[in-house]
């Protein structure tokens, strides 16, 4: 039995058993499916949901905006990794919920990863706020 693992933008799993004389294949292969029941509770794919809720995996709002950010990674969460740039507070390593304050204009793309898996993401566009406190004008923004 030989595993070979690729890590590109999903993680691939290549499997190649060799059962013909091989002494106790059989109990190789079983072996072989309690590890990988156990791997991919290791290697979830994050989830995670937002309030308010994104379009099209992305958020626009008005700056000084809070966004509430919910993990629903699917299995057991025993490491997680949480990265909002841009945003208060900036990164997080608990499952939360958190909520998060973004302050400045700007496209930021926030990060889940579990169990050191591979990471889900969204974007968070966040517009200049309506008015100029000196110039007292509306912006045609939506803010």
């Amino acid at each position: 039995m030989r595993l070979k693992f690729i890590n590109s933008n999903f993680i691939t799993l290549f499997i190649k058993l060799n059962l013909l004389n091989k002494p106790f294949s059989k109990f190789a292969v079983f072996l072989f499916f309690i590890f990988l029941s156990k791997w991919g509770q290791v290697f979830s794919q994050a989830s995670f949901t937002t309030s308010p809720a994104s379009i099209n995996n992305t958020l626009t709002l008005c700056s000084g905006s809070q966004i509430l950010f919910t993990n629903s990674t699917a299995g057991n969460v025993n490491t997680i990794n949480w990265i909002f740039p841009g945003g208060n507070p900036s990164n997080a390593n608990t499952t939360g919920p958190h909520i998060v304050t973004f302050s400045n204009p700007g496209t930021y793309v926030i990060s889940l990863s579990v169990n050191g898996g591979v990471a889900s993401t969204m974007q968070v566009v966040i517009l200049a706020s309506s008015t100029s406190s000196n110039l007292n004008i509306l912006l045609d923004n939506g803010c």
